[in-house]
């Protein structure tokens, strides 16, 4: 009688021991499942929210292209007809006449060029390689820089994510000439069968990361960050050797 007392609670110690390791297995798999659903939904209001303040942003770059267009390019060119009537009435236009009717044309012709890079729906008409064309030379006429962009075959994104990738750029150019004073920049672009990478390169004098994003220039960085999380891919900011920096972007193909 006693050893099968003895085997019943053997059996009964096992089973308790395996009854514990399938709770302990259990909590961890529930734990685990709650830490990867709180994760997904983490990521899911970043992206929400990256996605919301991209379009609010899109919303202002609108309106303000509306306002230079209607309100301001309005008023440049009032002016300019009352220096040529002004012209009209001298029998000799003076120099300063002359210079300020150059320089208010000038003024005329940005503003109708920032209106339209600032408008989506302009934007959309023109491919990702035709719109970085247009503000590579807008840029250009704007500063005294050498910009050069590497030519190569189209690429295959759609319009959304064309944009976004355009206003990425444009906000790399943007901190190279504003901030880091460049005066030449490169930009190349290659891809393989799953990945495009942009390359952008500046001769400035470079910047402090870690500095830079805890200032105020850090809101053009966190801007880049939102958009590439839009678009799935990564930014790297990297020492461009001899001097200057090379913002590396790598986005995934469009399948």
């Amino acid at each position: 009688m006693l050893p099968q007392i003895v085997g019943v609670a053997g059996l009964l110690v096992v089973i308790m021991g395996i009854t514990m390791l399938l709770v302990v297995v259990i909590s961890r798999n529930r734990q685990n499942a709650i830490e990867l659903e709180k994760k997904a939904l983490e990521e899911k209001f970043a992206s929400t929210l990256a996605q919301s303040k991209y379009e609010i942003q899109e919303a202002t770059y609108q309106s303000i292209g509306r306002e230079l267009h209607d309100n301001i390019g309005q008023l440049l060119s009032s002016t300019k007809v009352l220096l040529n009537v002004a012209s009209l009435q001298l029998n000799s236009t003076p120099q300063a006449l002359l210079d300020a009717e150059s320089t208010l044309n000038d003024g005329i012709q940005e503003i109708r060029n920032l209106s339209k890079i600032l408008n989506k729906k302009w934007l959309e008409q023109f491919s990702l390689l035709d719109n970085l064309q247009i503000e590579i030379e807008r840029l250009k006429q704007a500063h005294p820089i050498y910009l050069h962009l590497d030519n190569i075959t189209e690429l295959s994104f759609s319009p959304e994510k064309q944009l976004i990738l355009f206003r990425l750029i444009q906000e790399a150019l943007n901190n190279a000439i504003r901030h880091a004073q460049a005066k030449k920049i490169d930009i190349e672009i290659s891809q393989n069968s799953h990945q495009c990478f942009f390359r952008i390169k500046d001769d400035g004098k470079g910047f402090d990361l870690e500095q830079q994003e805890n200032g105020v220039k850090g809101v053009g960085l966190l801007h880049i960050r939102e958009r590439i999380n839009l678009l799935q891919g990564s930014v790297e900011w990297l020492p461009n050797i001899p001097t200057g920096t090379l913002v590396l972007l790598t986005i995934p193909k469009e399948i």
